[in-house]
């Protein structure tokens, strides 16, 4: 939790859009809201303040809050929510001062702690995500326009999270295979083709 000038007011997990600049977090209460900042200060511009959606799950479940993702169509924002019953990703939008936040999936499957890539260039948004629970659960990705076409990634045991590379649609991540302690992978999600980068000896863990 972060506090920056406003007493009573909690910042859990916020996430900076520079291009804007803008601001997105979440609050104890699970509301996602918007902030725009002053460049010159860094703090919230007075009166900025938008709520996106409430209701979104508790990061001591998710571990990850609200993430910008990023396009040649503009910007959204991605979180985790329930729906149905189960956590699904959910995307918000702020277009012409008006809100729209839907669920990109409906199907009773545990989606959640999503990660969003951030490439001005590219035609639609790409996100990583955790499908299933977070003992036994797998990493997949999906493009947030064809979202129901999931490519499974890893599972969850013995794997660090996979993390985005800025201005691309590629991920790279740490694998343990046999015995080998794991190896940085590289995975390309436009051509989907995987190149393993080091073949060192030792454990590699949290790539970014």
């Amino acid at each position: 939790v972060i506090n920056i000038g406003k007493p009573g007011v909690d910042y859990i997990d916020p996430e900076i859009l520079n291009s804007e600049p803008h601001m997105t977090y979440q609050d104890a209460a699970g509301n996602i809201w918007l902030e725009k900042l002053d460049p010159r200060t860094g703090m919230p511009v007075s009166g900025s303040k938008t709520r996106l959606d409430s209701g979104a799950a508790n990061l001591r479940v998710t571990y990850n809050g609200p993430e910008f993702g990023i396009d040649a169509t503009g910007w959204a924002v991605y979180y985790s929510k329930e729906d149905r019953g189960e956590l699904q990703i959910w995307r918000a939008q702020l277009k012409n001062g008006r809100v729209t936040a839907n669920p990109l999936l409906s199907d009773g499957q545990r989606r959640q702690s999503i990660l969003v890539s951030k490439d001005p260039k590219s035609k639609s948004t790409h996100l990583i995500y955790l499908k299933g629970d977070r003992y036994s659960g797998h990493y997949h990705w999906m493009d947030v326009n064809n979202p129901a076409r999931e490519t499974h990634i890893v599972k969850i045991k013995g794997v660090d999270s996979p993390r985005w590379i800025d201005d691309t649609l590629s991920f790279i991540y740490a694998e343990s295979e046999g015995t080998d302690a794991g190896q940085l992978k590289l995975h390309d999600t436009l051509t989907g083709k995987t190149r393993t980068i080091t073949s060192d000896a030792g454990t590699k863990s949290f790539a970014y």
